[in-house]
């Protein structure tokens, strides 16, 4: 019966997306990586690889909120190496976008932002 539920047409639909999704990210091409993983992502809900390449895809491309949605997803669960180092990763990208937004202040002159850069820690 288990077998029968694993070999279910849906099923090899989602392991094809899957497999689509992680050869995108492979490549670089990481908004196309998120939309695919973004087909099939509740269908893992419970599969923590899966979750953390689509919040590494998400913050690549600059889905900030959906990134910070799969650490919340994730948080609590027991990860491996592999997996505390992309969650890992995936909160040092959304720690440096935030700073990068509150770099941004308006001067006076023309009142349009300008980037402040200062010396990573």
């Amino acid at each position: 019966m288990i077998f029968a539920l694993a070999s279910t047409p849906k099923h090899w639909q989602n392991a094809y997306i899957l497999a689509q999704a992680n050869k995108l990210a492979a490549h670089g091409q990481w908004e196309k990586a998120y939309q695919s993983y973004g087909t099939v992502v509740e269908e893992f809900f419970d599969d923590t690889e899966i979750q953390l390449n689509y919040g590494e895809a998400a913050i690549a491309s600059g889905h900030q909120a959906e990134a910070t949605m799969i650490l919340k997803r994730v948080n609590g669960r027991k990860l491996s190496f592999d997996e505390v180092t992309k969650a890992n990763y995936i909160t040092y990208a959304l720690d440096s976008a935030v700073h990068q937004q509150t770099s941004a202040k308006p001067t006076k002159a023309n009142g349009r932002p300008r980037t402040v850069k200062q010396n990573p820690p």
